[in-house]
């Protein structure tokens, strides 16, 4: 039927794709295209500069991931080839199966297609160093004119796999995890600032980052910056109510289940565990551990997981308006940010 057929194909361009010369050339220009693109848009590129302030251009999570113009211009069908050869093998590869189908029909119909692919012999995914975690700094992008600024706040997170995944969970929801966070509810509801904003962290099988996002009318941006930044302190120092708590487990309880209503999702969730070397009964225990989080283990994780100190404050906005009152803040020198092509 209709699913051996897509077998048969997923196995094929997984284990024998041909990477056709004309093909390489058009997607290696419309990737160009796409980065010129993206550095046009102020809320990428303040992303972009964010990452390289956090991890520094040595490292991958310092580079976008979609490449600079001088290294995608260079790529050519052999590195390609060579790059498939070296990472897509059986011994680095999984086969998720989600969806009405016997278990043991997917192992024989995934053995059937798999089992004879070859092992690599080159390296895995080269493990990204931990950036050591020094003081932040504060980067201005010049928008002459900009009515808006893009505000990013970050700082080295950590990795997926820590002992205190649930309550950095929790204490994430409560201060910008969700609609009724304490960075939304301050600067959207109270203050009027933004329509938005966001913390998160992102769980890499190396530390990713922990980052603060939003978007305000030039005149208020900084008021905002203040703002984020006292409510990281103010978690840090008071941890959260059992009302908070409450909500916010619960939130994070409730959520679960919609994320696994479709075979996409289950199989989403099963790569995970494969990804992070998670244990195989983590998702079955979710809302069990996450609704077991103390306010003590919020508390914890607000102290050691958020670091005032390390913070990068990134703007991307008028710097004739902002640089001034950036400065007054206190957080350091405001430094222009090199956001030129090539300033990688």
């Amino acid at each position: 039927g209709r699913l051996d057929a897509a077998w048969d194909l997923l196995a094929e361009l997984v284990q024998n794709p041909t990477f056709p010369a004309d093909e390489v050339e058009r997607l290696r220009d419309e990737r160009l295209s796409e980065i010129v693109q993206r550095r046009s848009q102020p809320g990428s590129l303040a992303d972009e500069v964010v990452a390289r302030a956090i991890f520094g251009v040595q490292q991958r999570f310092g580079v976008p991931l979609g490449g600079v113009p001088s290294t995608v211009a260079k790529i050519d069908r052999k590195e390609i080839v060579d790059f498939h050869t070296s990472r897509y093998a059986s011994n680095t590869a999984a086969v998720i199966v989600a969806g009405n189908l016997p278990a043991a029909a997917a192992f024989e119909g995934a053995q059937r297609r798999y089992g004879g692919w070859a092992a690599s012999t080159g390296g895995g995914n080269a493990a990204s160093p931990r950036s050591s975690p020094g003081g932040g700094r504060v980067l201005l992008v010049d928008r002459p004119g900009a009515v808006q600024s893009e505000i990013r706040i970050g700082h080295l997170g950590v990795q997926r796999l820590v002992d205190d995944y649930f309550p950095i969970v929790v204490m994430n929801t409560v201060l910008g995890g969700s609609f009724s966070s304490r960075l939304n509810l301050n600067l959207r509801e109270v203050h009027g600032y933004t329509y938005g904003v966001s913390s998160g962290f992102g769980m890499r099988r190396q530390a990713g980052p922990f980052l603060i996002a939003t978007a305000t009318e030039t005149d208020v941006t900084v008021s905002a910056i203040t703002e984020i930044l006292k409510e990281v302190e103010h978690l840090r120092q008071g941890g959260v109510s059992s009302e908070e708590l409450e909500s916010a487990s619960g939130y994070l309880a409730g959520v679960f289940p919609l994320r696994l209503q479709t075979t996409a999702g289950v199989a989403a969730h099963l790569a995970e565990l494969e990804i992070y070397g998670l244990p195989d009964d983590h998702f079955d225990r979710y809302r069990e551990r996450v609704l077991a989080v103390t306010a003590e283990e919020v508390l914890l994780a607000a102290r050691t997981r958020l670091d005032p100190a390390s913070l990068n404050v990134v703007v991307v906005g008028d710097a004739e308006r902002l640089r001034e009152p950036l400065d007054a803040l206190g957080l350091g020198p405001v430094e222009p940010a090199d956001v030129s092509m090539e300033g990688w």
